[in-house]
């Protein structure tokens, strides 16, 4: 049975509507020919230190404030990585028929993610997917308290919604799902593998592998 309240669809961006995880180390490995050319097995070593840093923050929350040092002591660095992060990346398969499907629906649709290392640079990635125009907002958060308070705000704002929580890291539902949010576990393949126990953590939660299956999740609400 459908429910008559109003939708709100909350999508994160990277490893729900872009396959950037997937090319995190090849934007790295961009970034070590262009500052590190003399560094030797390249590839090697940065596959052990994502492997690592990426389980331990998928598990552990966002980077605090030593990360956010590092982030500008090595600002340059950092920018060129996100440029070449958005030059690999490609929005996935059914994302743009499903967004217009949605808002055919009357779904109100909101960008809920992460803020990127670099200020602002998530929202210019958002931005040349071309996808902005079914968007109703855009909503970043820096760490766990942002967005507890963002999303505190959002249902305040839309009192009257039921909040449809698309996200591929499910440590981020924790403590914040209740009657009026249905979190629903987008398995991007390179994320998935890191939070399995997580997400046994997480009540009521939905899954999906991709946009087919996230849509027919939509269909009971819309």
């Amino acid at each position: 049975m459908k429910l008559s309240m109003r939708v709100v669809l909350l999508l994160d961006f990277d490893g729900v509507i872009v396959d950037s995880p997937a090319h995190f180390v090849d934007a790295s490995e961009d970034v070590a020919r262009l500052f590190f050319p003399f560094l030797p097995r390249k590839r090697e070593i940065l596959d052990r230190i994502y492997g690592r840093y990426v389980k331990r923050k998928g598990t552990k929350g966002e980077p605090g404030v030593l990360g956010r040092l590092v982030g500008i002591i090595f600002y340059p660095v950092l920018v060129a990585w996100n440029r070449a992060l958005a030059k690999h990346s490609e929005v996935l398969p059914g994302v743009e028929e499903t967004l217009k499907w949605a808002k055919r629906r009357g779904a109100t649709i909101i960008l809920f993610s992460s803020k990127d290392w670099v200020s602002d640079y998530k929202e210019r990635r958002f931005r040349r997917t071309g996808l902005d125009k079914y968007f109703d907002d855009v909503v970043s958060f820096r760490d766990y308290r942002e967005r507890k308070k963002l999303l505190e705000n959002l249902r305040e704002q839309y009192r009257d919604a039921i909040f449809i929580w698309v996200d591929d890291r499910p440590h981020r539902f924790r403590h914040n799902v209740n009657g009026r949010i249905v979190p629903v576990w987008f398995q991007f393949p390179t994320t998935a593998e890191w939070e399995k126990e997580v997400a046994k953590t997480i009540p009521r939660l939905r899954k999906a592998k991709n946009w087919e299956e996230l849509r027919e999740i939509l269909k009971e609400y819309l």
